[in-house]
């Protein structure tokens, strides 16, 4: 575990250059009976979001959408997980949903909507599942939700292409509009994307229960999903798989965003936060 002052200052300057978005929100450690959590916070007094992110990203990968929600009267949270950007791992690697609990206590956060993107999403539906009463909201989304069961995994085995994790990021993780259209976005997630895995030994998150469709269904709280039309981990159809057991739930499509959605599309992704928070 890393708590050298220094070696965390210098993780703390590099995520600070990768904040380009306006205003600039400052992040600080909370101390946590489990170790520090860098996190970004919103502040103010209004309901709580607690947005995770990808195991490629991190807390900054949420920038674009702290003005949208701020200006709405929310209060927006982003947290890098244990092992990622600038939160140290720690010496016995834990379930992350187990990290958000300890952290919400230590924010006196008693209620908030949960927002999760790809391997976040993981990380959101099992948190939802073990406190439900802490989750007021839950938005998906660009997930397969790391479900273990038959159907999924086959499906998520078909469309795999051949190699493509031996690729630069970029061409799996964002869709080609948005590479097309905006270079330097690109060169910023990629930067991004590097800050996210300079810690050894950096791994996909960990649950305290594997997820099943089950899982999913005794969720109470209400419930969004939302997939990237050119999403190529987890398209449109490979949603609808698991989207199934929710039948009383639609599926929502970004249409030209790929598996990174609230950075290549960030305006619909923080219309879909306050749209999901109007219900009760």
């Amino acid at each position: 575990m890393v708590h050298d002052p220094s070696i965390l200052d210098e993780w703390t300057a590099k995520a600070d250059a990768l904040w380009r978005a306006e205003p600039f929100v400052e992040g600080r450690y909370v101390e946590t009976a489990d170790g520090p959590v860098w996190v970004r916070d919103g502040g103010g007094t209004g309901h709580p979001v607690l947005m995770l992110h990808a195991n490629t990203g991190t807390s900054e990968s949420w920038q674009f959408q702290f003005e949208a929600l701020t200006r709405a009267g929310l209060r927006p949270i982003a947290l890098d997980r244990p092992g990622k950007g600038c939160s140290p791992s720690g010496s016995k690697p834990k379930p992350v949903a187990e990290t958000i609990e300890v952290l919400a206590r230590a924010m006196d956060l008693e209620t908030f909507a949960l927002v999760g993107v790809a391997g976040g999403s993981f990380v959101a539906i099992d948190y939802a599942h073990t406190h439900p009463h802490r989750v007021s909201h839950l938005l998906l989304l660009a997930t397969t939700g790391q479900f273990a069961e038959t159907g999924i995994d086959a499906a998520v085995a078909r469309i795999e292409i051949p190699e493509i994790r031996k690729q630069d990021a970029s061409y799996r993780e964002l869709g080609p509009s948005y590479r097309a259209r905006d270079p330097e976005g690109v060169a910023l997630w990629m930067a991004l994307h590097e800050h996210a895995f300079h810690q050894k030994g950096s791994a996909a998150p960990s649950l305290i229960t594997p997820n099943r469709y089950d899982k999913l269904k005794s969720l109470k709280c209400p419930l969004r999903v939302v997939a990237g039309g050119a999403d190529l981990i987890a398209p449109p159809a490979l949603m609808r798989i698991w989207m199934r057991e929710l039948p009383q739930h639609e599926l929502h499509v970004i249409c030209e965003a790929g598996h990174a959605p609230q950075w290549e599309e960030p305006d619909a992704v923080s219309e879909h936060i306050l749209s999901l928070l109007q219900c009760r």
